[in-house]
């Protein structure tokens, strides 16, 4: 806990343009062109099994995730203008992000703590069990894990501002 009262004050204290700059960064390691045809594949089978397990209206495989994450942390060029988001403003949605699921007192925070007990500490163990939000045995283990994939994977503002492109397209359409 003390660290992340110590990482959000660094990242208070961080200048906007640093942060633009570690976000290009993460752009460019992204958007990296795939070199063998077997990571290409990969990616995109990945993206297939992700919605495996979903309804019938979100089994589309979302294939321009990594571009959609990537929409996210671009930020103006000084010479051409690729996104309407400044340094500054990215700053800002790191911090909402980080204070909406990182804090300590967030409603939307969760944690998981993972715990290895020895023989010597079986009676700790045991104490446990049966407790809500513990998972002791291999089929809650299994459970959580099938339900993991479900999880958004591409941040909530992405999402809606994709919805909203999609709706204006279909009203220029028609």
């Amino acid at each position: 806990q003390a660290w992340l009262v110590q990482f959000r004050a660094e990242l208070e204290e961080m200048d906007a343009e640093d942060i633009a700059i570690e976000a290009a960064a993460v752009v460019a390691q992204l958007m990296e062109r795939d070199t063998k045809l077997s990571q290409e594949v990969s990616r995109a089978w990945s993206d297939i099994m992700l919605t495996e397990s979903l309804s019938e209206p979100l089994k589309t495989p979302p294939f321009d995730r990594l571009e959609r994450v990537c929409e996210q942390l671009i930020v103006n060029d000084d010479n051409e203008i690729v996104s309407k988001q400044t340094p500054t403003e990215l700053k800002s949605k790191v911090l909402n992000l980080f204070d909406k699921y990182f804090v300590q007192e967030s409603k939307f925070r969760r944690a998981m703590s993972s715990r290895v007990y020895s023989q010597k500490f079986k009676q700790s163990y045991e104490a446990g069990l049966g407790q809500p939000g513990v998972l002791s045995k291999y089929d809650d283990i299994f459970d959580l894990k099938q339900y993991l994939s479900t999880w958004p994977i591409v941040p909530y503002w992405a999402e809606q501002s994709s919805k909203e492109k999609r709706k204006q397209q279909s009203l220029e359409s028609t």
